[in-house]
């Protein structure tokens, strides 16, 4: 999705070496109309600045920096008047979306900021392109997200579940049709870093993740690709259809608790930390599906993944988020052999077993969670 492809830029591109594919970039910019902008500048989505900032002489301006590798930026007008129509949250910066590789590149602006347009940058054409067949997904996704919102709602169940599956099928058609066919279409594309993460963040498969990178030019091979290669092989040994590895750790009650144990029910595998905030903010979503699905056979296993001396702080948080299913403690944090035998490399993550002792799904959050659980438990 657009609002994603931001962030997702950041992370994949910046994997990039210096070597590869780097190079001086030049913008050439002309600006009428617009008196209110005295100075442009470009920078990372993430508010690091490449260039400037330059003035604006005579309705014109340039920039120019080395880069790297491809990668999104923005050209941002830097205005003395707000560039947004809301008094209590004044906006004095436009961005416009350059997708950066070697060479020059123009902006134009005639008559207002928004009429802004990039030119010779096929990179940025492409990328504009993409964000155009993501935005009816973006839009339908956001309207069924507030109507999953409203107040009136709360506490209705039933209509959650049905929002969440309805979200989940839009996010996987916009990963499909979008991010998919890209990515088949044009892996030769210095865009491909960049979607290949949109198409990972939205539940990708990382078998399919695998034959794209297969698949990708000679010039792309570059180290982080048999870098990000290797872990993609290791995730698919813990992904859907695989046997899920057994553990064994201690309850709040210091009782030896063994997910085999458990066989015969659907258990989701919860990883959080005391110190995450996005874990302690997914607990609340949590409690109301185990709450809406305990009776269609599912039990929720809480694994902490914490630094020794953290215990008293992870008890204090099982009573601070009022969580009633079992609580395990792992104070091995990132070195716990838990989380290497199930490729979990940040948190929230969690992993849903069916009866039987195989994944089913992975990283299940919001709707996505309530969606995938009333496809996959079995109705009363």
């Amino acid at each position: 999705m657009p609002r994603l492809l931001l962030l997702l830029s950041c992370f994949f591109s910046s994997l990039l070496p210096a070597a590869a594919q780097g190079g001086k970039l030049r913008i050439e910019g002309s600006l009428n109309g617009v008196a209110a902008v005295r100075n442009v500048q470009l920078m990372y989505p993430n508010g690091v600045v490449l260039a400037g900032p330059v003035p604006v002489k005579n309705g014109r301006w340039s920039l120019q920096c080395r880069i790297p590798q491809p990668r999104l930026a923005l050209v941002s007008f830097l205005s003395e008047v707000p560039v947004n129509a809301s008094p209590e949250a004044p906006v004095y910066r436009y961005n416009v979306p350059l997708f950066m590789t070697p060479g020059t590149v123009t902006v134009e602006t005639s008559g207002a900021l928004a009429a802004s347009s990039v030119g010779g940058s096929e990179a940025t054409d492409d990328y504009l392109r993409l964000q155009a067949a993501a935005a009816p997904y973006e839009e339908e996704i956001q309207r069924w997200r507030a109507l999953a919102g409203d107040s009136a709602l709360a506490g209705n169940l039933p209509q959650q579940v049905y929002f969440g599956r309805k979200i989940d099928s839009l996010s996987a058609l916009c990963r499909e049709r979008v991010y998919g066919r890209f990515l088949e279409r044009n892996i030769a594309s210095p865009l491909v870093p960049h979607v290949l993460g949109a198409y990972w963040h939205l539940d990708g498969e990382p078998d399919r993740m695998l034959r794209f990178l297969v698949n990708m030019p000679w010039r792309y091979r570059y180290p982080y690709i048999n870098a990000f290669r290797d872990e993609l092989q290791v995730v698919a040994r813990v992904w859907t259809g695989q046997d899920a590895p057994d553990f064994e750790l201690r309850d709040t009650a210091g009782q030896a608790v063994q997910l085999s144990a458990l066989r015969g029910r659907y258990v989701l595998i919860h990883f959080w930390s005391v110190w995450n905030v996005l874990s302690r903010e997914e607990h609340p979503n949590l409690a109301e599906a185990y709450r809406y699905f305990a009776p269609r056979n599912l039990t929720l296993l809480g694994v902490a993944l914490a630094r020794r001396g953290d215990e008293s702080l992870w008890r204090k948080a099982i009573r601070s988020d009022s969580l009633r299913w079992t609580q395990l403690l792992d104070t091995k944090f990132w070195n716990s052999p838990v989380a290497k035998k199930y490729a979990i490399q940040s948190v929230p993550q969690n992993v849903l077993v069916d009866p039987s002792g195989k994944i089913v799904a992975r990283n299940l959050s919001g709707e996505h969670l309530w969606a995938v659980l009333d496809r996959l438990l079995p109705r009363q």
